[in-house]
């Protein structure tokens, strides 16, 4: 059982390292099918962590003004990867580890099967 936790600790670092690794475009695209997706109004903060904040700066933001319900604005850097929308105190938090943190959590039973049978 520790070395099928220790395997399926490794698949979620492998994860992680590649989305951390996806091109901006890669990136944007995901960002923006997210954005699109929020059940948000108003007016509404975008952090990037310090390494999408390259791809994911002011002037995307503006690009995908015209997709959204809701007006966005460009926020502080955060200090991990991936991003975060804050509206008004409320957060969506997008940052990488979170969200594979959260698939884990919600399919950690069907991947230590699939461990098991060897797959």
């Amino acid at each position: 059982m520790v070395k099928q936790n220790e395997y399926l600790t490794q698949l979620f670092e492998q994860a992680y390292q590649q989305m951390v690794a996806w091109t901006p475009e890669e990136l944007q695209s995901f960002a923006e099918n997210v954005l699109q997706q929020l059940p948000i109004s108003g007016t509404v903060t975008f952090h990037a962590g310090p390494e999408q904040a390259a791809h994911l700066d002011a002037a995307w933001l503006t690009s995908c003004q015209s997709k959204l319900s809701y007006q966005i604005k460009a926020g502080a850097p955060l200090s991990e990867a991936g991003f975060l929308v804050d509206d008004n105190g409320i957060q969506y938090n997008f940052t990488y580890q979170v969200l594979l943190d959260e698939y884990k959590k919600e399919t950690r039973e069907r991947w230590l099967q699939i461990i098991q049978q060897g797959g």
